[in-house]
C-alpha cells in the first residue's frame, strides 16, 4: 500500500492520471483486491490497475526458484538463487545492423 499512499500523495498536483499497477500473490482474495481499489479512491487517485499473479493463461515474466518448475510454487520466488523466466513463448532476439 506504500505505493498507493505515495501516488495519493502527488495526485492533488497533476491534472492527469497516474497510475501503477498492484501486482498481488495469486492467493490474493476478493477482499483484499477491494481494499487496494478502496484505498485508491479514499486517496483520490484517477487511475489503479490490479494484476494477480496467475490470472492469465500465460504471461511473459515469471519468478521461479532455480530446479522447481511452474506452478504457483514457483511463482512466489525471489531472494538468492531465483531467477525471472520468460514464459512458454521464445524470448526474441533483437535484430543486428
Amino acid at each position: 500500500m506504500g505505493h498507493i499512499r505515495m501516488m495519493g500523495a502527488t495526485q492533488p498536483f497533476l491534472s492527469g492520471a497516474i497510475s501503477k499497477t498492484v501486482n498481488m500473490p495469486e492467493a490474493a482474495a476478493a477482499k483484499e483486491i477491494e481494499d487496494v481499489y478502496l484505498q485508491g479512491w479514499k486517496l483520490g487517485l484517477k487511475a489503479i490497475a490490479i494484476y494477480r499473479d496467475g490470472s492469465k493463461r500465460s504471461q511473459p515474466l515469471d519468478r521461479q526458484e532455480e530446479g522447481q518448475g511452474g506452478g504457483a510454487a514457483g511463482r512466489a520466488g525471489g531472494g538468492v538463487g531465483s531467477s525471472a523466466h520468460w514464459g512458454a513463448e521464445a524470448v526474441p532476439t533483437p535484430p543486428t545492423r
